[in-house]
């Protein structure tokens, strides 16, 4: 009897002496666990962070300006490819415009070219050196006051010798017939934008109207040699 209680004193002692090995065990397990515990809530957060960041960019970034989402992707072609853009760049009302602002800007119809000269029995008028701008246009017809269809100013032309001829060029002429008239201002006082001529000036005339030189235009070709020679001094 005395043998049993010895024994399970030992015994009581053993479990005992198991159960506070059992404790600090478990308390290094419970530690063990807690610091696993934490590093996974650790690893957690940080991969709800990674997730929370994920979201952010791929909902929030990604989505407005990243090529793979759909919301970007769908743009992207609406944007490049749709009517909005494409067509503004080939639509009717882009390329007419174009063409619109070409053709109507564009230069139509002949150029006229020629020399104009001083006769030779013509001296220039008193005080003058036969050098001005010369006034030319090509007239509906050949008549003191006819209209000009187009017209030109050489400045500062010089007929000072008989010898000189001074070129001259008028652009953009309709298809017709056409008269070439002008006078040079010798004595510089003509309004360039009325301009006549007076008393001093050179002129082509023949008795108290114009003498020309008749122009001939089809199918907008170009002329040449469309001379005139002034043969007057403006008496009045």
């Amino acid at each position: 009897m005395k043998h049993d209680l010895k024994l399970a004193e030992t015994l009581v002692a053993l479990v005992l002496l198991a159960a506070c090995a059992g404790d600090d065990s478990g308390g290094d397990s419970a530690a063990g666990s807690s610091s696993s515990a934490g590093d996974t809530i650790m690893a957690m957060t940080t991969a709800a962070d990674g997730m929370d960041d994920g979201v952010d960019d791929g909902m929030g970034t990604t989505a407005a300006s990243g090529p793979t989402m759909s919301a970007d992707t769908t743009g992207d072609p609406a944007t490049d490819t749709s009517g909005a853009d494409t067509a503004g760049e080939s639509t009717a009302g882009d390329t007419m415009g174009e063409s619109g602002s070409g053709s109507t800007g564009a230069a139509t119809g002949a150029t006229v070219t020629g020399t104009v000269f001083r006769s030779p029995a013509t001296a220039p008028g008193l005080g003058q050196d036969a050098i001005g701008d010369i006034y030319l246009g090509l007239l509906i017809s050949c008549d003191e006051g006819a209209a000009a269809v187009a017209n030109t100013v050489v400045l500062d032309g010089d007929l000072s010798d008989t010898s000189f001829g001074v070129p001259y060029t008028i652009e953009n002429v309709p298809n017709g017939t056409y008269f070439l008239a002008g006078f040079m201002d010798d004595n510089d006082n003509t309004d360039p934008d009325d301009p006549d001529a007076d008393l001093g000036d050179l002129a082509a005339a023949m008795g108290f109207g114009p003498l020309c030189t008749q122009v001939d235009i089809a199918d907008a070709a170009d002329v040449s040699g469309a001379d005139l020679t002034f043969n007057l001094v403006v008496p009045f």
